[in-house]
């Protein structure tokens, strides 16, 4: 181990730093990047690394003895600089075998670690909490299959063991260290890296569900047994290699290498499932051959990089693979191997030899089958099972015993080679078919006759089994597996069949807490009531869904844009109750009517939750219920009626009633106090009904809660099976709201307790709860209910409606822009408050109809009723309202254009927060303020402050001004030339406003969004764009922003050189921006109407709207109308005469120089040589041409990059030297390549040129020499 601390100067350093930036933003964003990328940052650091002098001893060493193996470490305090992908600045091809890892700055050589005894032991500790976002759940199952298969082979000889903790919490984690030592521990889970601090997402031990576990935690509990600390702890989740700069080591990573884990491995960014499981296979299968550590993590990084450059020539894709440069090792110890191979191990005297490969099996699967789900009842059962103990496995039909008692048997077989499946379909089992599968074994396994059967002195059928048994459990640990045990009893929950009695006593005497035994049946079994069990009756979404990438029509929304498989998951789920075997008639459904499925799939979709959609997910219910009949699989729901007396059929149906768990006390509203327990607990046996216990982190504790599932409610509601006037929905509805407020405090049941109340139609009820439910779901962000439940509320109490309903409703028009019904409901509001005389409730009419005010165009009107509602939050002492209030009213003077006014009311409203303590507050103020900073050319304290924002609103779940943030960050960072990072965050915004369904918010997304693809030069994109805001800007009637759409359909059309169309355009934004009378509106149109007719050669007209947009300018009091005056009066000037105007491009690209603005002063320096082309001043073209192609080569800018070389191959096709000549031609041909591919504007015309004048030498000049090429926008 070559140990080196790398240095650099100021200037590299700052170099690296921006790379790392870029580089981080790029993966962490999913983007594909360019191989030139790559390779220039590859050049880059290959020359910083093997610059370093105190490295060049090393270097010469590794060139005399290139194939020679070396290990080089290195440490240095930024981890922004350690974190870049080091091994990629080595040349692999000349030197294969130097490796990277890193570390913490030390003063001495690492210690070198003694490794423990083999065999190879793995811990994988897998963290998916129960509250994960559908799409955010880890495909852990893929992970698990993966390693499990890279390990079989080495598994069978007993080289490496495997072990699953429980659960991902780190209670568990502390336990499973706690039995014994392992080698390597992985963990799979989220990994994030936030408040300088690294953080993973693990379970909570109670509820399963998401918290955010430290670093430092994480190190302790792994160091709590210093003897049983792995040698290698590999973290297979994102961000958990990243520390703070120049703040010490803060990362995961970090804090385990500093609590003294001899070896990490971490990822830098974020890393996929898939190529997580590709690394972790191959560097599993590398230890388990008694690899080393460096060379095995070397060669997993090489299987990813292959694996990743596979697919994507596979798809036909051109960029640079990532992934494997996602991987870092670091060390605290210098590690060698991580298993002492040579030591002698401690026989297991259980077992004699490892079992054969095959193993009993009940079901053939598809290729793509993976088991899916069930941690939490595996770990159960898995418990019982390590301890010989037997377990029962219950459900209704279709819902995956009989694979759930296959991947147990999985999981006890990656713990110990030695087990070995017996498994028997039970309905066609005999003990001789028992005794023939135990003789079989035997004889292929001592390949002896004499030794596979019981002695002839046995003659009971029970004691040859035992002989039998006892053989077979001394060359292997038998686990049996017992499926079907439903079809052997007499009635539903009933005892076994006389017929069986036999194999029970051969069970129960000879296998029973002596060997692993799992049995699966629908129903309960007498015999077996001392045995542990669960019942499947439930599937969670998140589980569902992934069951769902398994099957066909997980295709399906790439056919429908407006689709996701999420949606289509939790459609399904709610039509069929999660049943796996009504999955499978679903996709065979699919595939057999593909059109007819697609069809209605999509019409459901559409519907919503209305009266229609339930109708349209009924018809698929019942075409599935269909198939399951006719394949002989249905649930046999229907002959269960029989088996119930009245009073339990009657408990049944009120059940069904219920949408959620209830306690018994729900049935006692219904009918009166009785003892119902013995009737519910019949009807869970049956498996009609689940049996739930007190939810686990809510701050009660209290009985049990009994729930029918949705398969049953589908059911009895198909079969007509209702209460009838049994029921009562005010009672359920006093239920609900009585759990809501004095038990559970949630919003499920307060929403429950709303439906109910609806259904009774009362009215009084109606209002409280949804005055209730309105206001904390506007609170929480969740606009849909919120509006919802209020419009519901107003349906049923019109006049009588609750203020704060009239107010929620006036505030969800306003989000939704429909201002004119915002400001009705506001007025209702503040005349419902002033009925009353409460004038709190009358402040907040008034501040809430002034922003409405404001909004419609009337901001003087505006200004009246803030003031009013400021002196009535100062006589009331309500500072946070009196702060609100100034904020609006900065607001206000803002966009008047009054900046000085409003900084003082700003700063005035955050003074009064930041007394109070409030971020959240103090946050809605400073996004006001970061236009101030803007204007006063603060660009990084606005960023600083919107990421501020960003953090504050998102933790106060004020999702509309998490939007309003996102969407300001990117055009801030698109104003200041960081393209990439600006489209990021305008998507954010765009995928963020459209979840919430703001639409004003969705439309400005889509516009910012379309002046970034303009810029770039990505028109069809740009048009799509434009064509969304202008759609949604219509719906809302904003004619202002529908006219700003119109002047920039102008521009694009102008410079796809589609001139008509763009004078079309032009002409309807100026005749909206009349009737406003917004004068820089009519000045911007007037100016494209002008440039379009000066294209066509009509220079009258183009002249006349010149001077009519400079005449606009000057009406318009814009502060920035001098410099279009000027750009307008340049226009003007003769071609001869453009000289002075130099002046001002040379002022413009030094300004965007200072101001950091790469892609601005790339654009003025192209300007420029275009400029020098109408000149003729070819010396000066050719600087300024290189000029901008260097600095877009640097920033990555593909469509500047198309641009520049398009210049430059013009200029060389000119040239009278044949070889500049060509080389002209290549580029131009590159260009033309290129262009086509991206889909730029201009792509076309350069073909026509080639064609034309490629061998035609008379037939060409430099007047066929553009002087404008593409649509390069440049700002000033």
């Amino acid at each position: 181990m070559h140990h080196h601390a790398l240095v650099f100067s100021s200037t590299e350093a700052a170099t690296l730093r921006e790379a790392y930036a870029r580089l981080l933003h790029k993966i962490e964003q999913g983007k594909q990047l360019h191989p030139q990328y790559l390779a220039q940052l590859q050049e880059i650091m290959r020359g910083l690394l093997y610059e370093q002098k105190k490295l060049t001893s090393f270097w010469k060493q590794v060139r005399r003895h290139p194939k020679a193996a070396y290990h080089l470490h290195l440490t240095h305090k930024d981890k922004s600089l350690l974190n870049l992908p080091w091994q990629m600045a080595i040349d692999q091809e000349t030197f294969p075998f130097v490796y990277v890892s890193k570390g913490a700055p030390v003063e001495k050589a690492l210690p070198v670690y003694q490794p423990q005894a083999g065999p190879l032991k793995i811990l994988v500790m897998i963290s998916s909490p129960v509250n994960t976002e559908i799409d955010e759940r880890l495909s852990y199952e893929e992970e698990e299959e993966a390693i499990l298969h890279a390990l079989e082979p080495l598994r069978e000889k007993g080289q490496v063991q495997v072990q699953f903790t429980a659960n991902g919490s780190l209670h568990c984690l502390e336990q499973q260290l706690a039995l014994q030592h392992y080698h390597v521990l992985y963990f799979s889970g989220h990994g994030i890296y936030k408040y300088q601090t690294g953080y993973l997402q693990l379970e909570n031990k109670k509820t399963q569900k998401a918290e955010l576990v430290s670093a430092s935690e994480l190190a302790k509990s792994l160091s709590k047994k210093r003897k049983h600390l792995p040698a290698l702890v590999i973290l297979a989740s994102c961000q958990t290699a990243q520390g703070k700069p120049d703040q010490g080591f803060r990362g995961v990573a970090d804090e385990l290498i500093a609590a003294g884990v001899p070896a990490v491995i971490a990822m830098a960014f974020s890393i996929t499932d898939h190529y997580a499981t590709v690394f972790a296979a191959q560097l599993y299968q590398q230890l388990a051959w008694q690899k080393a550590l460096l060379p095995a993590y070397g060669a997993a990084l090489k299987a990813t990089q292959q694996e990743e450059t596979k697919r994507i020539e596979q798809r036909g894709q051109y960029y640079a693979p990532t992934q494997w440069l996602i991987p870092q090792l670091y060390y605290h110890q210098q590690v060698d191997h991580i298993v002492d191979w040579q030591a002698s191990r401690k026989a297991d005297k259980d077992v004699v030899t490892p079992a054969p490969k095959k193993h009993g099996s009940l079901t053939d699967h598809n290729w793509n089958y993976r088991f899916i789900g069930r941690r939490a009842e595996s770990a159960h059962l898995l418990a019982h099972l390590h301890q010989q103990g037997p377990v029962l496995i219950r459900g209704l039909g279709g819902t995956g015993k009989t694979a759930l008692a296959e991947h147990l048997t999985t999981r006890l077989i990656a713990y110990d080679s030695t087990y070995h499946v017996f498994a028997f379909d039970l309905p066609d089992t005999t003990l001789t078919t028992i005794r023939k599968e135990l003789e079989g074994y035997l004889k292929k396994h001592t390949g002896a006759r004499s030794k596979t059967r019981a002695p002839q002195s046995y003659k009971d059928p029970l004691q040859q089994l035992d002989w039998l048994v006892q053989a077979v459990s001394k060359l292997c640990k038998p686990v049996w597996i017992f499926d079907g045990i439903d079809g052997c009893q007499q009635s539903i929950g009933g005892p076994l069949q006389v017929d069986w009695l036999s194999w029970l006593t051969f069970t129960q005497q000879y296998l029973l807490h002596k060997t692993a035994v799992i049995f699966t049946g629908r129903y309960a079994v007498p015999e077996l009531s001392g045995v542990a069990g669960i019942v499947l009756n439930q599937v969670s979404l998140p589980d569902f869904y992934r069951k769902c990438q398994q099957f066909s029509f997980r295709h399906l929304p790439l056919k429908y844009p407006g689709s996701t498989l999420m949606q289509i998951a939790e459609l399904l789920y709610n039509a069929m109750g999660g049943h796996y075997q009504a999955l499978v008639c679903f996709d065979q459904l699919y595939r057999a009517q593909p059109k007819q499925t697609e069809q209605l799939l999509e019409e459901i979709r559409l519907a919503g939750n209305t009266e229609a959609g339930y109708q349209l997910r009924h018809r698929i219910t019942v075409q599935v219920q269909a198939m399951l009949d006719m394949e002989g699989k249905q649930p046999l729901f229907s002959h269960l009626p029989d088996l119930l007396n009245e009073e339990e059929m009657k408990i049944l149906v009120l059940m069904g009633n219920f949408r959620l768990p209830v306690m018994v006390t729900a049935l006692d509203r219904q009918d009166g106090q009785k003892n119902r327990l013995p009737v519910l607990r019949r009807l869970r046996d049956l498996g009609l009904i689940e049996e739930k216990s007190p939810q686990n982190g809510q701050p009660y504790k209290i009985g049990v809660f009994f729930f029918a599932t949705t398969l049953i409610r589908e059911w009895l509601e198909h079969e007509g099976l209702t209460p009838g006037g049994l029921f009562s929905h005010e009672k359920a509805g006093d239920y609900w709201y009585y759990m809501s407020r004095r038990v559970t405090l949630r919003h499920s049941d307060s929403t429950e307790a709303f439906r109910h109340f609806m259904l009774a139609e009362h009215g009084k009820k109606v209002n409280k709860v949804g005055a209730m439910l309105s206001t904390e779901y506007y609170r929480v962000s969740k606009y849909e209910e919120a509006m919802h439940y209020a419009m519901e509320t107003y349906g049923v109490a019109g006049e009588q409606t609750d203020p704060d309903v009239l107010n929620n409703l006036g505030l969800m028009f306003r989000f939704y822009g429909h201002l004119p019904q915002a400001e009705e409901f506001l007025e209702k509001f503040y005349e419902a408050a002033q009925k009353k005389g409460d004038r709190e409730k009358e402040g907040h009419a008034l501040n809430n109809l002034a922003n409405v005010l404001n909004e419609r165009g009337q901001p003087n009107n505006a200004t009246g009723l803030l003031q009013e509602s400021i002196e009535i939050a100062r006589s009331l002492g309500d500072k946070e309202s009196e702060a609100g209030r100034l904020n609006t009213l900065g607001l206000i003077k803002d966009e008047q254009g009054q900046p000085r006014k409003a900084k003082a009311l700003y700063l005035q409203s955050l003074r009064i927060r930041q007394a109070l303590g409030n971020p959240y507050g103090e946050a809605k103020t400073l996004l006001n303020l970061v236009h101030i900073y803007l204007i006063e050319d603060k660009q990084q304290q606005a960023i600083e402050t919107l990421h501020f924002c960003l953090q504050a609103f998102h933790e106060a779940e004020d999702k509309l001004a998490e939007g309003r943030v996102l969407h300001t960050l990117g055009t801030v960072y698109c104003d200041q030339g960081d393209h990439d990072k600006g489209m990021d965050y305008l998507n954010k915004a765009l995928t963020h406003h459209r979840s919430i369904g703001h639409t004003p918010g969705e439309a400005d997304s889509y516009h910012n969004i379309a002046l970034i693809h303009m810029e770039a030069g990505r028109f069809t994109a740009a048009l799509a764009s434009l064509e969304k805001s202008l759609s949604l800007y219509q719906s809302l009637k904003n004619r202002l922003r529908e006219g700003v759409t119109y002047n920039c359909l102008s521009i694009l059309y102008r410079e796809k050189g589609d001139y008509k169309k763009a004078i079309t355009m032009a002409e309807h934004g100026r005749t909206l921006f009349m009737l406003k009378m917004h004068m820089q509106g009519d000045s911007a149109c007037s100016y494209n109407l002008g440039m379009a007719y000066r294209a066509l050669k009509k220079r009258d007209l183009s002249k006349e709207y010149f001077k009519q947009s400079m005449d606009s300018l000057v009406m318009s009091e814009d502060p920035q109308h001098k410099e279009m005056m000027k750009a307008i009066r340049q226009i003007l000037v003769p071609t001869q005469k453009k000289g002075p105007g130099l002046i001002t491009l040379m002022d413009h690209m030094r300004a965007m120089r200072d101001s950091g603005n790469r892609i601005g002063e790339a654009a003025t320096a192209y300007e420029a040589a275009m400029l020098f082309v109408a000149l003729k001043s070819w010396k000066f073209f050719w600087e300024f041409a290189l000029e901008c192609y260097r600095i877009y080569s640097t920033t990555d800018d593909a469509h500047g990059i198309f641009l520049s070389t398009r210049s430059l191959g013009f200029a060389l096709y000119i040239q009278v030297d044949p070889d500049e000549r060509k080389k002209g031609l290549v580029l131009l041909q590159h260009c033309l390549q290129a262009g086509r591919k991206a889909g730029y504007a201009g792509t076309e015309d350069l073909a026509a040129f080639i064609n034309k004048y490629e061998g035609s030498n008379s037939g060409w000049s430099i007047k066929n020499l553009p002087h404008r090429m593409g649509g390069l926008k440049v700002q000033r």
